[in-house]
């Protein structure tokens, strides 16, 4: 089945009606949930006599999930609704229907002919002996994937409208030759630069800090020594794995699943014998397909015309190339007589016959039997944890406190001493555990002194917390911080003493005429230049300081500049050397390049502007209500 879905997305347009239309997407996204005005009609979005109510919405937003769990993404509504995916496809559908509503009021709608049409013209709708259309096979497609006929072809023929659309507002788009050129004169503009790097400590040594400068430096800087309100609390945490040691596993049901599972696990892979028809041609080659599914035997199809070679296969699907062909002949339900192609591959059109599956040979209970008891005692576990989990709200109720349940279900509690939220001690040491989990924390700086909370959960545990004591913040007096206050004061120096010996450096090479090399060669550092000249289209290649480099492109030639960098604590001097035009032949060469971006930039713009007119032409309506009311139901289920 996955096969032929894939099939079906290399249509031209279903992938499209599945997947949404990406281009369109970007150009006409809705940024600003402000714009969204009351509805007013029954509908969460009404665009003229298109529309949707919120629940058809709610059937979108289920079909979305369908793809997303198939790709391993979003599995739930709960998570659709918290990663901000709900509001996007909102977002995306009220565009998509403002634009189908104006092309409907303007006579523009693409016909169900032309949908059937491509409907019909869809491989994966295909029979696959015969190659024609099979009603069977496109109410199978779209049955397995969620769909109805009626919605999917109202989904094609607004693709179609969408498609044609953009196409006729794009079409006479293009970048204008003078803009391509300014574009390719600003990206090939190159630069020729000249540097060296200095540090705080040849701008002399710091002065020694006075107690009146120290006192002034802490007096600016209170709050940044100020220490947060922190707190001591206790914590239990229970997993499944701490009910692992509890579960005994009999050796009879080892065996039971061994057995039940050993076609389908314990085996090695499974081979394939299948006979592979190679014809010169598709009408050999389906002529091939006849005699094959009328039972011929392979060798009798050698001296039929067109046909290039009878060969008769076997072996694992690892053994074979990555095709289509492959895939449907491996296919777990693929049995015996299964018949696929024709298709040309490698300049020739094959069919293959499904001839035999031969199974793997077991793996030995011995080698599997301790993995088998682990993921029994795993599933075990999980199960004493969840009641354990169910039980501890009733603890909770009860007013056990947090000792008192880590007794009654042998759970150890861990005790630490006042922490801040984000999980330092007063000395700033951070405990790494807790300041990963900032969901803990936050319940920590949540509860009440003495009172358990309601359970932290996640998918590996469940904690629950007791806060014992409230530390509140406070600003060390100077003398009980001096050495870091110190520590903060020297390295503010050093960087203020860095900028100020740069900005000097600067000024001796552009206002007395002191060169680089001589400024370098005082300092006793190396002079570095660019090999060749340096453009926005090669700054990859450069070597200068990255810092440096993004000021470079906008001084002038001769100017002299600092920048941070490359190392902390370290300062580039750097020259803008020369100022290198691009040839008319370069700019000619760039310009085409940069047309399709161009012209590509253009049409967003345009289509963006032209989204506010369908909107005001077709009388277009969003109730943002509607989908908050919707979305606080489904996060109302997580209660």
């Amino acid at each position: 089945m996955l096969t032929s879905f894939r099939e079906l997305l290399r249509s031209k347009w279903a992938g499209g009606i599945l997947f949404g239309l990406v281009i369109m997407a970007m150009a006409l996204w809705i940024d600003d949930p402000a714009s969204f005005l009351g509805g007013s009609s029954g509908k969460a979005v009404k665009a003229g006599e298109r529309g949707f109510t919120i629940q058809e919405f709610d059937q979108q937003v289920e079909q979305f999930l369908f793809r997303q769990r198939a790709e391993g993404g979003l599995t739930t509504r709960i998570e659709a609704v918290e990663s901000g995916a709900v509001d996007q496809l909102f977002n995306f559908e009220a565009s998509r229907m403002a634009r189908l509503g104006y092309a409907e009021s303007i006579g523009a709608g693409a016909t169900l002919g032309s949908a059937l049409e491509n409907v019909r013209a869809t491989a994966a709708f295909q029979d696959p002996l015969t190659g024609e259309f099979s009603v069977d096979e496109y109410r199978r497609m779209l049955r397995n994937n969620q769909l109805t006929p009626e919605g999917y072809e109202q989904d094609l023929r607004d693709s179609l409208t969408l498609d044609l659309m953009s196409r006729a507002i794009n079409a006479a788009l293009i970048a204008p030759p003078v803009y391509q050129d300014l574009q390719a004169t600003y990206i090939a503009k190159a630069r020729t630069l000249s540097w060296f790097t200095v540090t705080a400590d040849m701008a002399g040594p710091p002065p020694e800090p006075t107690e009146e400068a120290l006192q002034a430096f802490y007096d600016e800087r209170q709050q940044a020594f100020s220490i947060p309100e922190r707190r001591s609390f206790s914590v239990l945490t229970l997993s499944p794995s701490d009910f692992v040691h509890q579960v005994e596993v009999a050796p009879e049901d080892l065996r039971a699943i061994y057995e039940s599972q050993r076609a389908q696990r314990f085996s090695e892979p499974e081979s394939r014998r299948f006979v592979e028809v190679a014809a010169s041609s598709e009408a050999a080659a389906r002529a091939a397909l006849g005699r094959l599914a009328g039972g011929a035997a392979s060798e009798d199809l050698e001296a039929d015309t067109g046909i290039v070679s009878v060969t008769l296969r076997e072996g694992r699907r690892q053994e074979f190339p990555d095709n289509d062909m492959n895939n449907l002949l491996f296919d777990p339900n693929a049995r015996p007589g299964m018949i696929v192609g024709p298709e040309a591959l490698s300049g020739v059109w094959l069919v293959m016959r499904l001839e035999d599956v031969i199974p793997g040979a077991p793996i030995p209970f011995e080698d599997v039997s301790e993995l088998i008891r682990d993921e029994l005692a795993e599933s075990e576990a999980q199960s004493l944890f969840l009641q354990a989990e169910a039980g501890l709200f009733d603890q909770i109720g009860a007013g056990l406190t947090l000792e008192e349940i880590g007794r009654e279900i042998g759970a150890p509690i861990l005790t630490y001493a006042p922490l801040s939220q984000s999980a330092r001690l007063e000395s700033g040491r951070v405990i790494p555990g807790l300041a990963q989990r900032p969901e803990v924390m936050s319940t920590v700086f949540d509860s009440m002194v003495d009172i358990v909370s309601d359970p932290v959960e996640n998918e590996q545990d469940v904690v629950l917390i007791e806060v014992q004591e409230i530390v509140a913040p406070r600003t060390p007096a100077l003398d009980e911080i001096r050495d870091n206050v110190l520590a903060a004061y020297t390295q503010n120096a050093d960087s203020e003493r860095l900028t100020n010996f740069g900005l000097e450096l600067a000024s001796r090479a552009e206002t007395e005429g002191v060169s680089m090399a001589e400024l370098a060669s005082g300092l006793g550092v190396e002079l570095q230049s660019t090999p060749r000249p340096i453009s926005r289209s090669n700054i990859q290649s450069a070597t200068a300081p990255p810092n440096a480099l993004a000021s470079a492109f906008g001084a002038n030639e001769g100017d002299v500049f600092s920048a941070a960098g490359p190392a902390p604590g370290e300062l580039t001097i750097m020259r803008v050397d020369s100022i290198v035009e691009p040839s008319p032949e370069d700019v000619e060469i760039l310009g085409q390049v940069v047309s399709a971006q161009l012209t590509q930039s253009l049409q967003n713009d345009i289509l963006q502007a032209l989204e506010t007119e369908f909107r005001n032409s077709v009388g277009f309506e969003a109730d943002r209500r509607a989908l908050d009311l919707y979305k606080q139901q489904i996060l109302d289920q997580q209660q």
